[in-house]
This record gives structure tokens, sequence and C-alpha cells, in this order.
């Protein structure tokens, strides 16, 4: 009996102590899971779902794609018809344009200058390439040349002019008439001419035309206008024309004033009126019928 009441007293014993334990794992594993539920989140370790998006391939970083930013520009140039068209890639950072013969730009054939002196960011030039290149036929044998803007002043527009050459299939700088102040190519009498404004609004000017003879242009007709001792309503301009000796000879030497408001006196000081006639250019009047003229090669001019 005292055996019986022993193991009954054991067993009794060892369930309370299990329960208790059970109760005790309960109320541990109900904290752990308040712990985690208030458990403060990494976000750095987490990514978004925008982050994940691939972009499109053409939207990824490319050199190309910001040309635009450097100020780098393309642009075609068609010198006659028939012929491929030239691929430019205006390079500011350079200081270069790049002629290619395709458009992948794989084939370079050659690069000439740009400007150093023209900011190609300012708001006129950054309009586009027309406002500082230009393709025209200055040597007349119907292929257009590349003129490339250097440098604009009051006096005229100068500009590096490169000659297409058929045989070397490139364009190669024309010294000479890269120095000509505003130079124009006339097709029909096969002449080049040039403006340079000195000052005074435009009263004081030298002008050209010139011929191509051997690859080089050889002035034939030069004028010049000055203004005179007298005062700022007195002109005078002088011309000179080529004579048979391959020279400049003057030729017509004319002193120009206001009459009143609305006519002007002509007075021929030297030589003949005939080269004067010919670009008469009026100064003080729009109309020839307002304009008196006078001989004063004897040293009277009223």
């Amino acid at each position: 009996m005292k055996q019986f009441l022993f193991f009954a007293s054991v067993t009794l014993l060892f369930s309370c102590t299990n329960a208790e334990k059970g109760a005790v794992n309960e109320q541990s594993t109900a904290l752990a899971a308040d712990t985690l539920a208030v458990q403060p989140v990494d976000t750095s370790l987490v990514q978004s779902a925008d982050a994940l998006v691939v972009a499109p391939e053409d939207t990824l970083p490319k050199d190309e794609l910001h040309d635009s930013d450097y100020g780098i520009v393309r642009h075609r140039l068609a010198i006659r018809n028939g012929l491929p068209t030239w691929f430019l890639k205006i390079h500011p950072p350079d200081g270069k344009i790049y002629l290619y013969r395709d458009e992948a730009e794989k084939e370079l054939i050659q690069s000439v200058a740009l400007s150093s002196d023209l900011d190609y960011n300012n708001e006129h030039y950054s309009q586009g390439p027309e406002t500082y290149l230009g393709a025209e036929d200055y040597n007349f044998d119907h292929y257009k040349d590349l003129k490339v803007l250097r440098v604009t002043g009051t006096g005229g527009y100068w500009y590096d002019i490169h000659l297409y050459d058929r045989v070397q299939r490139k364009f190669v700088l024309h010294n000479q008439l890269s120095e000509l102040a505003s130079p124009t190519a006339d097709s029909v009498n096969k002449t080049v001419s040039y403006h340079n404004v000195g000052g005074m609004g435009g009263s004081d000017y030298i002008s050209g035309i010139c011929r191509w003879e051997n690859n080089q242009l050889a002035t034939v007709r030069r004028e010049e206008q000055t203004l005179g001792e007298e005062g700022p309503e007195v002109i005078i301009r002088t011309v000179y024309v080529r004579d048979g000796n391959q020279q400049l000879k003057l030729a017509s030497k004319v002193r120009i004033t206001r009459e009143d408001k609305e006519s002007e006196l002509q007075c021929l000081l030297e030589g003949e009126w005939a080269e004067f006639d010919k670009y008469p250019n009026l100064l003080f009047t729009e109309s020839a019928d307002q304009v008196r003229k006078q001989d004063g090669r004897n040293g009277k001019c009223e």
C-alpha cells in the first residue's frame, strides 16, 4: 500500500511539472512572435519594383546620345547632282568638322578646322550649321566648294574656303580666296567679288572683282571709297581697272557731295566717267534724276 501511494505521488508531480513547462513554452513562443512583429525593417535591403525594371536598349547611356550636350551636330552636303552626299560631323570640342562618305561615319575622308573665334553655343550659331557654313561654286568647275565662317565684324564676313579637288576627291583650303571679305561668286561672268567695309557707317570701303588665272585670283577691278577732307558729306570714290600690262590703273576718281535734301553732285577729278558709271551707287539720293554731274578735272568742283 505504501508503495502504491509513493508511485502515485511521483506520477502526479511529473504531470504538474510537464504542464508548467508547456505553459512556459507557449508563453515564450507568443513573446517571440510579438518581438518579430515589431522588429524594424532595414529598407536599404529592399528593392522597389521600378528598380528591377530593365531600361530599353535605346535609353541606355551611350556616347552618341550626349553629342548635343557638347554642341556636336550632323549636317549633309551635296556638291553636285548625281554625286554621293557628304556627311559632316561638326565637333566644336575638337575644333573640327569631320567629313564622311557614309552616314554611319565609318569612312572618314578628311577633317577641316572650325573657327577658334566663334562661340558655337551662342543663340545665333546654335540655330544650326547653316549659320556658319555653306556650299558655293567659287571656281566655276560645277562642283560646290565648302565655306566655313572664320570671323565676322563690321567689315564683313571671312570664310575658310575649301575648293573641291576632283582628283583627290577632297576639299583643299584656298588661302587667297579665304582672305577676301564677304566673297560672292558670279557664275554668269565667272568672277568673284569682295566687299570690305572700313567704317563710318559703310561710307569707307574697299571692293573688288577678281577672275581666275592658273588657280589664282587676279583683281580686274578695285573700288575704294573714303571720306573727303572737307567733312562727312564729302565722299571720294576711286576706281582702278587692270590694263594691258596686267596692272591696276586709275580709271576714275569722283568727288560726291550733297547738294540739298534730295540731290547730289558728282564731280570728276581724274580719269573718265565710264568705269564710275558702271556702279553709280548713289549716296545722297535714290533717283538718278536728282544727280548733277560736273567735270572737275580743271580743278573746280562747284
